[in-house]
């Protein structure tokens, strides 16, 4: 993967402009020109400019400043002269040093004199002397991206040609296109393939690999007497016994993953959660188990949303675009929006493409034919997603019945609760007339942090127009928009107190507060007609639709959530407010508790303790409470929505226009590209082949349609290049290494296949039957490549010792996932409890320390039984790793992880003897041999059954009692501790460890 360095984009325009530079230049200057040059330029130039741009070997930015045809011509940012607008042009902007991108020379600005003396030349035309012009040489003129047959030739991207079957002399090796394949390639490199393994090393080998976990000793004993009757029959019957189970979608899942960076947290500082983004890692586990056809599976993941009739697992399915690392508080918010951006092309073009797309951000790919264009071109395929947020990209899924029968009955209620409200307001408001008792300074004090109209109204920054996605954010600015006091209306709506006319359908309104300390609660009292969002730095806080229209401020208590996005400095506060007819009129205050300056606030946010008791003496009931209590039901009712809560993509339907970046700057903008994919994936030339989509549009969701045209894509014309994707990555987490080692990467700089026409021909069997997952397993599975025992063979090893040619099955160890949920099968803890929210089991107050927020984020589950589920549901956020799934490599987070590479070091084996998970499942299992009975020795037996699923041998035994022994007597441990190191030892064997 290239780093993300910065670089510059060519224009194409120039010739035009050199023509009219030039004419401009022969008609307006002469010998003037020339001595301006020579006397006051060059020297200036000389000092500054030549070192990089023409007066040595090198030119940076493909930039000759030494001669006038290389200024014109330009480099990687463009034409450094514009004829047009002499004051505009590159040569100046960059001596500007307006921002990072414009700081030329790079050491330091340039004096203002030598910059007056340059805008002077400008202005003249850029005249040159001729005797002092150096000439380039015509090589280092940047030439324009071009596709080669060559290019196009490379193995990857070339249609697929399903080859015949090799013809193979051994007959046992030609029932199966895998074997007659991989037997062909070891016949022509003189290898001998190994014997196929034992019974009982093909059920343990068939249990970790399909569903993650050991077998039974019961189920390893079935296996092997069903073997001995019918050895093929047995054997396929375990392979569709075990895709039947659900643990095999667990087990899948987690390799897929693996590949889209799957995290439940945001990274960077605050690492917040991700709410409900565990469905998208049940709709994988799900994908597997269903054996949703792949093209299915890839196409719900980029537009589940988009496609026709769209469900809540394909909804669900696009949680996938939410899976990124997302600031919250970026110091560059533009260039971080194209951040997301460029992530989401980095793991669709390595997912489902095997392509390294980004490492054409910034220039064109160094060894691949990918051009600049081609990753814009294909970013422009999401840029209409719409920004993610601290809360979610929250949607409510809910069949349209029972949308519309929760309005009905939510609208029903809201009337009871309102006639209600009204009812005891009037009884209440009785009282304390008559008692004289409301007194403003009686209430508890009250920190304003923004005011409406009834007080000192806080001035608004303010739109009528549709403003950008980012309008709610912190660092947003646009100078454009209006200053206004709070109080923005028509001045037809009751107890209104306009300060600031408002007559269009929308406004979208932000005003800043500060804060030195946080406060414990929160209070809006809001106004507003008919429809409203109030978003409190960025995130939604308060929404109301379809409700009707007010006639007074209402009191809304914020939650904690609300709280927690507070920040000392800095806080915005935005509304958008829409209305189509009746009063029009929408103001607010945020508190930091109700205000009592009014007998309708008094009574919303409650009078404390004297004034409730004096209404409740008068009348014997708790009327300010009653009142509090409907209130709050009232605001409750208003912010529920029908349905299951999914984190997914939403977009706006018209995505705004797509530019190169030059040098992958978001503030430096080149040509403007429209949705396509890399050309030498089907284009006629070296443009990006593009891709035409049709606007989504479904009750109230609209859409771009350009994800679906790419998935469209994807499975149709492209199908061959993401069949031979995903055939390799099933064939990797089948035989530890893919047919193409680089799994992700099937350019250039990746490796070339092992077996290019298998690939091939399975690429084309897994089209062929419909992109079926459980069927490619099975194809794989039931070869006798698969079943080859481990054993090691010295003149096979001299000949592969990588056993690339597949002599013999390769040995592993277990993966993090499999390890901690094998020792927790060996306990009898193991919680198979499928699905549902993450799980947070207890992590040392060492690990806890090290998270981003010590103390924040990981509160141990509330159900014990949660601590014991399988490792694919425990909590993955980015800052705070579980530490057993760290130190045996789990996947990182922070990037797509295609291949987990199995370290060894020191940290692993104090793990698996001192940790206290380890430990603590060593008693219980130690516990679970004592329950069993029997001599030491029948217990010892039985231990070793369940840990090597297979019987032990009478030497295995002894050295086992033997060191029971010894702990008794040399380290004086009781029978109980003796027996619980020997458990402890048997998990820390390499038979349990690794997999043959």
């Amino acid at each position: 993967m290239c780093p993300t360095v910065l670089n510059l984009t060519s224009r194409s325009c120039w010739p035009l402009t050199i023509g009219v530079a030039i004419l401009f230049l022969s008609s307006a200057y002469g010998e003037p020109g020339k001595r301006f040059y020579a006397e006051r330029v060059f020297s200036i130039l000389e000092e500054r400019c030549f070192s990089c741009h023409g007066g040595e070997d090198r030119i940076k930015g493909h930039f000759r400043i030494t001669n006038r045809e290389g200024l014109l011509r330009g480099g990687d940012y463009g034409p450094g002269y514009n004829p047009e607008s002499p004051m505009e042009s590159l040569v100046l902007e960059m001596l500007s040093y307006k921002d990072a991108e414009h700081e030329m020379p790079p050491k330091a600005k340039l004096p203002d004199e030598e910059i007056a003396v340059l805008r002077q030349w400008v202005e003249m035309g850029v005249p040159y002397d001729p005797a002092l012009e150096i000439d380039g040489k015509e090589s280092e003129v940047k030439r324009g991206f071009t596709l080669t047959d060559e290019n196009r030739e490379w193995w990857a991207y070339r249609p697929l040609v399903k080859k015949a079957i090799p013809e193979v002399s051994d007959a046992e090796w030609s029932g199966n296109g895998v074997d007659a394949f991989i037997r062909a390639e070891l016949d022509k490199n003189g290898l001998s393939p190994n014997a196929l393994a034992d019974p009982g090393v093909l059920v343990r080998r068939l249990f970790y690999d399909l569903l993650g976990l050991p077998p039974k000793p019961e189920e390893v004993s079935a296996f092997i007497l069903a073997s001995r009757l019918d050895p093929d029959r047995a054997y396929r019957e375990l392979v569709d016994d075990l895709l039947s189970r659900p643990q095999y979608g667990e087990r899948w899942a987690r390799h897929w993953l693996d590949v889209v960076r799957y995290a439940e947290s945001n990274g960077f500082e605050r690492d917040n959660p991700k709410p409900h983004i565990w469905r998208y890692r049940d709709y994988v586990i799900d994908a597997f188990n269903q054996n949703k056809p792949y093209d299915v599976f890839l196409t719900e993941q980029l537009a589940g949303d988009e496609i026709e009739n769209p469900t809540m697992e394909s909804m669900a399915a696009t949680g996938y675009h939410r899976l990124m690392q997302w600031d919250d508080e970026p110091a560059d918010r533009r260039q971080h929006v194209y951040d997301v951006l460029a992530d989401n092309v980095l793991v669709t073009s390595e997912a489902f493409m095997a392509m390294t797309l980004n490492c054409a951000r910034c220039h064109d790919h160094k060894a691949d034919p990918i051009s600049q264009k081609d990753f814009y071109s294909f970013m422009a395929n999401f840029s209409g997603v719409t920004h993610y947020q601290t809360p979610g990209t929250i949607v409510h899924w809910a069949p349209p019945e029972e949308k519309a029968a929760f309005e009905k009955q939510r609208s029903e209620r809201l009337k009871e609760l309102n006639a209600e409200r009204e009812s005891l307001k009037e009884k209440i408001v009785m009282v304390l007339s008559e008692k004289g008792v409301v007194r403003a300074q009686e209430g508890e004090k009250v920190t304003t942090f923004v005011d409406d109209a009834r007080g000192k109204s806080a001035q608004w920054f303010y739109t009528t127009s549709t403003p950008t996605d980012d309008w709610k954010e912190v660092g947003f600015l646009n100078k454009s928009w209006f200053k206004g006091y709070g109080g923005f209306g028509a001045g037809s709506s009751p107890n209104s107190q306009v300060k600031s006319k408002w007559d269009t359908p929308d406004i979208w309104m932000r005003a800043n507060f500060g804060l030195k300390n946080l406060p414990e609660s929160l209070v809006l009292e809001i106004y507003h007609d008919e429809d409203a969002e109030v978003y409190l730095n960025g995130a939604l806080v308060y929404e109301a639709k379809g409700q009707g229209i007010m006639n007074d401020y209402q009191i809304i208590s914020l939650s904690e959530t609300a709280l927690d996005l507070l920040q000392t400095g800095k806080n915005v506060i935005a509304v958008h407010c829409r209305q189509s007819g009746g009063g029009q009129y929408v103001d607010l205050a945020l508190r930091s508790k109700a205000s009592f300056s009014s007998i309708e606030s008094l009574l919303s946010g409650g009078a404390g303790k004297k004034m409730k008791a004096t209404v409740a003496d008068a009348v014997g009931r708790d009327l300010v409470g009653e009142y509090e209590k409907t209130v709050a039901a009232i605001n409750g009712l208003r912010q529920q929505k029908s349905g299951v809560p999914l984190n997914v993509v939403t977009e706006k339907a018209t995505p705004g226009a797509m530019h190169i970046h030059l040098r992958g700057s978001a503030h430096a903008l080149g040509d403007e590209v429209a949705p396509g994919v890399p050309a030498v994936l089907g284009s006629e030339n070296s443009d990006p082949s593009p891709l035409l989509s049709e606007r989504v549009n479904y009750g109230d969701y609209q859409s771009s349609g350009r994800r679906l045209a790419l998935a469209r894509w994807m499975t149709g014309e492209g199908k061959a290049l993401t069949s031979r994707v995903m055939v390799n990555r099933i064939w990797q987490h089948h035989f530890g290494r893919g047919i193409v080692a680089s799994s992700s990467d099937f350019g250039t700089l990746g490796e070339k296949p092992t077996h290019p026409e298998l690939l091939d021909w399975l690429a084309a069997e897994f089209i062929r039957g419909e992109w079926s997952i459980k069927d490619l397993h099975r194809l794989i599975l039931n070869s006798r490549t698969y079943r080859l025992s481990s054993e090691p063979d010295s003149a096979n090893l001299a000949a592969d010792p990588q056993n690339y040619k597949h002599w013999r099955f390769s040995m592993r160890r277990l993966t993090a996932e499999e390890l901690r949920d094998s020792i927790l099968a060996m306990s009898g803890k193991l919680n198979l409890k499928a699905h549902g929210h993450w799980v947070t089991p207890p992590l040392p107050a060492e690990v806890l320390a090290t998270a981003s927020r010590p103390g924040k984020g990981w509160p141990v589950s509330a159900d014990e039984n949660d601590n014991y589920r399988r490792s694919i549901y425990v909590h993955v956020k980015r800052s705070l790793r579980h530490q057993m799934l760290a130190d045996f490599d789990q996947a990182d987070t922070d990037a797509p992880c295609a291949v987990r590479f199995a370290t060894t070091v020191p940290t692993q084996a104090l793990t698996m003897l001192n940790s206290e998970f380890v430990n603590e499942n060593a008693v219980v299992f130690a516990d679970r041999l004592r329950e069993r009975g029997g001599s030491l020795e029948e217990q010892i037996a039985y231990g070793l059954s369940l840990v090597l699923q297979r019987n032990a041998e009478a030497g295995e035994i002894e050295e086992l009692v033997e060191l029971y022994k010894d702990l008794k007597t040399d380290a004086n441990l009781s029978d109980r501790d003796a027996l619980d190191r020997v458990a402890l030892l048997a998990l820390n064997l390499n038979e349990f460890v690794y997999l043959d």
